[in-house]
């Protein structure tokens, strides 16, 4: 009797969910309808952000071949976003990131510059682009914290 009781309470959040996702009151995160290729702007920003992360956290171990890992995933998921929103609510996204985050990747591969120089010429080009595009209120700073399970 339990058992059927906890398999019918399970059918009837499932259901609800479902019925919640495909109604269109789910958040963006969950329902990327308007985003060109079924995946939003920000959920983009957040691979990117995590992939700069990593990059500093390498570039601070001085782990190179990481460092080099990072470098590839940052240059991909930038040409992806660059690819899917060339234009973004009005913003020239792919010419932004082109002028400015490309030469500061450009600049960590040809290691032109201290570890601190090149961190932060890569994030002050992503706040220059926020400020660019009306979105200063996203602010990247470095964090030495490591929160993921990897040694760097």
């Amino acid at each position: 009797m339990r058992n059927s009781f906890l398999a019918l309470v399970g059918v009837v959040v499932i259901s609800g969910l479902g019925f919640w996702l495909s109604s269109g009151s789910a958040s963006p995160a969950f329902a990327a309808k308007d985003e060109p290729h079924g995946t939003s702007l920000a959920e983009r920003m957040g691979e990117l952000q995590r992939f700069t992360h990593k990059l500093v956290l390498a570039i601070r171990a001085d782990n190179a071949e990481a460092g080099a890992f990072y470098i590839h995933e940052l240059e991909e998921s930038s040409s992806v976003i660059q690819v899917e929103f060339e234009t973004y609510d009005g913003r020239a996204v792919r010419s932004l990131m082109a002028a400015m985050l490309d030469p500061a990747i450009e600049r960590i591969e040809e290691r032109a510059g201290t570890a601190d120089e090149l961190i932060g010429t890569l994030i002050d080009s992503c706040n220059a682009c926020h400020v660019a595009t009306d979105h200063g209120f996203i602010r990247i700073v470095e964090r030495r914290e490591n929160p993921y399970l990897q040694e760097f």
